[in-house]
C-alpha cells in the first residue's frame, strides 16, 4: 500500500476483518481494557467494543480499510453525531454487555474530558476524530500503518478537518510525531491520556 488510493471506503461487509483486525491490535490497550468490563468474557468484549465503534463510524463518521485488508481506521465527524434510535440501541448495549453498569461512571468521565477537550482545541472547526486506527498484527512493522496514517492526514487536510486522536500508549507518540501530530493535553485516567492534534 502506497497512496490514498490504497484507502477503500468499508462496507458492512468488511465489518468482521475491521472488528478481528482492531481487537487484536488493542487488546492489550489501557483505555479498551479500562471500558471492557475485565472477566472471562473480556476478548469477547473488545470485540462487540470493536463493533460498536464500527457501526458508529459508519452512520457518524467512516470507516476506511486497505484494498488489502490488513489495516483500517474508524474516523468520526464529531459535529455529525445526533440522537437516533439506533445509536441509542447501541450506546444501552454498551453499557450492559460491553462496559457493565459498575464501569460506566468513569468510562463517561473520561469521555467526557476528551471531549471537552477536543471541543476547546477545534472551536467549532469541523473535525477528523481518528477514534480507531489498526494494522494486522501478521504484518505489523512493514509500512501498513504508516501509509494508512499517512491517507488519513492527506484526506483530513483535503476535507479541511482538524485531526484529533488520543491515545494511552506512550510508545506510539514517536510514531504520532514523526507525522507532524503534536500532543495538545494530557488528561488522567487514572493513567495517562494523550491528545494530539494535527
Amino acid at each position: 500500500m502506497n497512496d490514498i488510493s490504497a484507502m477503500i471506503s468499508a462496507s458492512i461487509q468488511d465489518k468482521a476483518r475491521v472488528v478481528e483486525i482492531l481487537s487484536a491490535s488493542f487488546d492489550q490497550n489501557k483505555s479498551v481494557n479500562q471500558l471492557v468490563k475485565q472477566d472471562g468474557r473480556r476478548l469477547q468484549r473488545i470485540k462487540m467494543l470493536m463493533g460498536y465503534a464500527f457501526d458508529e463510524c459508519m452512520e457518524f463518521g467512516q470507516v476506511v480499510i486497505s484494498k488489502d485488508r490488513d489495516c483500517c481506521a474508524l474516523v468520526l465527524f464529531d459535529e455529525r453525531k445526533h440522537f437516533s434510535f439506533r445509536s441509542l440501541f447501541r450506546d444501552l448495549k454498551l453499557t450492559l454487555f460491553i462496559a457493565g453498569l459498575g464501569n460506566i461512571g468513569r468510562v463517561m468521565t473520561k469521555e467526557k474530558m476528551v471531549k471537552q477537550a477536543h471541543q476547546e482545541l477545534a472551536q467549532g472547526k469541523p473535525t477528523y476524530h481518528l477514534w480507531f486506527i489498526g494494522v494486522d498484527p501478521s504484518v505489523q512493522g512493514q509500512g501498513e500503518g504508516s501509509h494508512l496514517l499517512t491517507a488519513l492526514l492527506a484526506e483530513s487536510k483535503a476535507l479541511g478537518r482538524l485531526l484529533l486522536l488520543e491515545t494511552s500508549t506512550e510508545k506510539n507518540l514517536p510514531f504520532y510525531a514523526k507525522f507532524g501530530l503534536k500532543i495538545y493535553k494530557e488528561i488522567d485516567a487514572g493513567y495517562p491520556i494523550y491528545l494530539l492534534s494535527y
